[in-house]
């Protein structure tokens, strides 16, 4: 039995802006949206406008106990004609950092999934990933506003709809896992030889990433995110992507050719990289290939053997690194727009080479420690999920 009734006689003049309370749990189905067979009747009192398909349930939820969600419908001409379901609007996002405080959906993915009256679900299925600045989808065009607040709201409109309204039965929210921070360092440089790790995010036996490792070692995704103050502006880049198959923690941790066990290269290309940022000029967006360098010795311009090459003769997302003491790399890179995203470079230096997008000096920052002398402040938290 369907949960609402649209036939035509009980529209009355707010039916139509009901708005949809659903809950998005982490990992779980938040929200259930079911249509009744008089769908039809009630798109077609909206005369062309957004159609609310249905009325939601609301559950207690880790990322926002109360995100609206209204699905949005559209006639397309054909021989026949169809109504499409062709977006979905969220509002009342808190798009705060969760990784801050109890509540906050920065950083995760909304997947819209649908399902036909059997069951059966639906394809394709949508996302909206939720950024400090925007919210963003590679399946379509998003507008959005209030991104970073406790009140934002996103439009999906999908690039080509392709589900009949008429076979949407129910529709599910669902949001990403939680980020569990596994490391944090505030100090950019080496104090003999060690990295200082803030506390309780270090390599300690009680320390978060020991924590998660005890539990599971299961890694889907990996963010990083740096931050540097520059004035009054904190600038960031916060970059997340899929986790490579075998990797855990402790392959995470700032590689240092100071200490056997930490001495490693991580240099490989990386999926479904998301990017955002405030630092002008840094591109973002989501569903993106990558690279990430990140090694503790010196390296040199040339090529690393993995595809696409750089630039032979620059220090950029292409370059042969070392294990050992040495200079140090901890980068970035989008490898659509050919840009560094974030660089942190020559780890036993008061003034490392940091910085965002592509420097003047070396794509990746590298013998440019320009930014960071005129900052106050540097973060780089790791988180997993």
């Amino acid at each position: 039995m369907p949960l609402s009734n649209f036939a035509p006689s009980n529209l009355g003049p707010k039916s139509a802006r009901n708005r949809i309370k659903v809950a998005i749990g982490i990992g779980a189905l938040a929200g259930v949206i079911a249509l009744g067979s008089t769908l039809a009747a009630s798109i077609n009192l909206n005369s062309g406008t957004p159609v609310e398909f249905g009325q939601g349930i609301v559950q207690v939820t880790a990322c926002d106990s109360n995100i609206v969600v209204v699905p949005i419908s559209k006639f397309v001409n054909g021989n026949p004609g169809d109504f499409l379901f062709s977006g979905i609007r969220l509002s009342d996002i808190d798009s705060t950092d969760q990784s801050e405080s109890s509540e906050g959906c920065l950083g995760k993915g909304f997947k819209v999934k649908t399902f036909d009256s059997s069951g059966s679900k639906l394809e394709p299925e949508y996302t909206i990933t939720v950024g400090s600045q925007d919210y963003s989808s590679s399946e379509g065009t998003v507008s959005s506003s209030g991104a970073g607040t406790q009140n934002g709201s996103a439009t999906l409109t999908f690039r080509n709809p392709t589900i009949s309204a008429l076979d949407v039965f129910r529709i599910t929210i669902e949001s990403s896992a939680s980020w569990s921070k596994i490391y944090e360092l505030t100090d950019p440089s080496r104090i003999s030889g060690q990295f200082n790790y803030v506390n309780g995010y270090g390599l300690g036996v009680s320390d978060a990433a020991a924590s998660f490792a005890s539990a599971t070692d299961l890694i889907s995704s990996i963010r990083y995110k740096m931050e540097l103050t520059v004035g009054p502006t904190t600038y960031f880049a916060d970059v997340t992507f899929d986790a490579w198959d075998g990797v855990g923690v402790s392959d995470l941790q700032i590689p240092n050719g100071f200490v056997t066990n930490q001495n490693f290269i991580l240099q490989r290309n990386i999926s479904n990289l998301s990017i955002d940022s405030n630092y002008p000029g840094v591109v973002t967006g989501t569903g993106l290939n990558g690279r990430i360098e990140i090694w503790p010795g010196n390296y040199s311009q040339g090529f690393s053997g993995l595809l696409p090459q750089g630039n032979a003769g620059s220090y950029d997302f292409d370059d042969q690194g070392q294990s050992g003491r040495g200079y140090g790399s901890f980068q970035v890179h989008n490898l659509r727009d050919s840009q560094t995203v974030l660089a942190w470079n020559n780890h036993g230096q008061s003034q490392p080479d940091v910085g965002f997008g592509n420097s003047g000096v070396s794509p990746d920052w590298t013998f440019d420690p320009s930014l960071f002398r005129q900052s106050s402040s540097w973060k780089l938290s790791i988180y997993v999920r």
